[in-house]
């Protein structure tokens, strides 16, 4: 073979240019510190996925420990029957709003008191506790219904009211009162007060 073959086969062959160790350290560099940034973003999800949860979770303990302190305060109310004329009346002494005090007054069995007459509205009177009754005039302004849909034909309200002064004043209110025969207050719904319930039955435990 001549120096001219020789060279030739020498031009013909790939030949890999070995790279320098700078060069190789800087890439072994780089690829770590990929691995690195990629395993710390995976922690970081991770950790914000625990901290997630741990929220997730006190909010529910919270709201669960919260449901058992209502149950609990639900249960020990005072409720104090009475017996006038054909109804009875039980006093419910946990203040609420005039919606779940009427809820209230169904679950046992009867609905927020009815006042038909004057010697009804004395009797109430006579128990010496602020309350809900079963009036409101939230479908009309100015249109009071009672809770089983009958119109306000009497009423025993203050001097001055019902006047809708407030927001939301749309819920009768007895508020004791020496005069007997006028202690009706409008009074915000939302607003907590005692309450009377009425039934023609004993009230449900």
């Amino acid at each position: 073979m001549t120096d001219r073959n020789m060279i030739v086969l020498h031009q013909g062959r790939c030949r890999a240019h070995p790279q320098s160790p700078g060069k190789r350290q800087k890439q072994v560099c780089l690829a770590s510190r990929r691995r690195c940034c990629g395993l710390a973003v995976c922690f970081g999800l991770l950790c914000l996925l625990l901290v997630i949860s741990n929220i997730v979770l006190c909010l529910y303990y919270i709201n669960l420990k919260m449901e058992k302190d209502v149950q609990c305060q639900l249960r020990n109310q005072t409720v104090i029957a009475k017996k006038y004329g054909s109804s009875y009346y039980y006093i419910l002494e946990w203040a609420k709003t005039w919606s779940k005090a009427r809820e209230d007054c169904r679950e046992k069995g009867g609905d927020l008191l009815i006042i038909n007459s004057k010697e009804e509205q004395e009797f109430i009177n006579k128990q010496g506790i602020n309350t809900w009754i079963g009036l409101t005039d939230a479908e009309k302004e100015g249109e009071w219904k009672w809770v089983d849909g009958s119109a306000l034909t009497t009423g025993y309200w203050m001097s001055g009211e019902p006047n809708n002064a407030g927001p939301g004043e749309h819920c009768a209110v007895f508020l004791v009162s020496p005069p007997a025969l006028n202690s009706w207050n409008d009074m915000n719904c939302m607003k907590p007060s005692d309450c009377i319930c009425e039934s023609t039955k004993p009230p449900l435990n």
